[in-house]
């Protein structure tokens, strides 16, 4: 043989001897195969993989997930952290993985841990994700008209969380604590004032802190009185009159011989009159003014002379008196 043709032969004769040392050992996630066998070169071929290859746990409570490991070799589990519940831990043969989370992640942040599933010589592995805690809600302001009602709030979350109420002499929540996704009912009372109510929900879980603005109109400006006009006798008497409102008013008099026991309010209230004794000879009339929110209602009120009370023509001379009537 020419000395060229041993040069090829001994380099065909290395690769072949290259090819036959080479591992079994193949990329992160694969089938794995191990080879056994006698003199003859013919043997079992066993292998072991999982499926799949990355897992992330629910965020709603203990969900479970799955992994199925394929062999038939035996196996046993190893790097599984604390947190993460997994069975069986060991087996011969195939298996379904049931994976829980034992533990909440108090961080915001994922965590993750990577399971080895090993046997005497071959290796596989899977990753498991464990979601952060985390919290939000379906708005940030919520409005009620003046006549209240209720209005839902959802929240949304794998953790527990609390509510503060800072606007509780108007708002209700039907629950200050909770834990996972939730809908809270606010109940708002009504509004009799013509202010507008405000105030804040603060939501806090999952490190962080939710504040939700809260409103209710003011009511429509309402003012008025059950009298409109009031006689008095001339010797003087009291009188009341009924004010309805949910606002500020305040009352004035254009003439001095109406007194009032209030001269301004807030809201309904009955209004005491009294008008001194009428001394002239003439009757005497005059105007009260109730205003407020931009709205101004009058009372008319009059009083009676004294029929009793000599007229001018009783102070004269009779004969004077004579002539006037003729």
């Amino acid at each position: 043989m020419s000395s060229m043709k041993r040069k090829w032969c001994g380099l065909l004769c290395m690769v072949l001897m290259l090819v036959s040392c080479t591992s079994d050992i193949e990329p992160y996630g694969a089938t794995l195969k191990e080879s056994s066998g006698g003199s003859g070169g013919q043997g079992k071929t066993s292998s072991l993989s999982v499926s799949p290859t990355t897992v992330t746990l629910s965020d709603q409570g203990e969900a479970t997930a799955y992994v199925t490991a394929s062999t038939d070799l035996s196996w046993t589990l190893a790097d599984v952290p604390s947190w993460l519940s997994v069975s069986p831990k060991s087996g011969t043969g195939n298996a379904t993985l049931s994976l829980t989370a034992s533990a909440e992640n108090p961080s915001t942040e994922p965590r993750t841990a990577v399971i080895t599933v090993s046997s005497s010589s071959l290796n596989a592995q899977f990753t498991v994700t464990q979601p952060g805690v985390h919290l939000s809600v379906g708005s940030t302001s919520v409005s009620f008209t003046a006549s209240g009602g209720t209005q839902s709030l959802t929240v949304t979350s794998n953790t527990s969380w609390s509510i503060q109420n800072n606007a509780s002499s108007w708002l209700r929540c039907n629950t200050a604590t909770g834990k996972g996704n939730a809908t809270i009912t606010l109940s708002a009372n009504e509004n009799t004032s013509i202010s507008e109510n405000s105030g804040e929900l603060i939501i806090s879980g999952a490190e962080k802190n939710i504040t939700v603005q809260v409103s209710q109109a003011g009511a429509t400006p309402t003012l008025s009185v059950d009298q409109t006009n009031l006689s008095f006798v001339a010797n003087g008497e009291s009188k009341t009159v009924s004010i309805t409102s949910n606002m500020s008013w305040e009352i004035e008099s254009n003439v001095s011989w109406i007194t009032c026991d209030k001269t301004s309010g807030t809201g309904d209230a009955t209004i005491r009159l009294t008008a001194a004794k009428n001394t002239s000879a003439a009757v005497r009339n005059g105007k009260l003014t109730i205003s407020g929110g931009g709205k101004v209602l009058t009372i008319d009120v009059s009083q009676a002379v004294d029929t009793n009370m000599p007229s001018e023509d009783d102070n004269l001379p009779p004969k004077t008196q004579s002539a006037r009537k003729r």
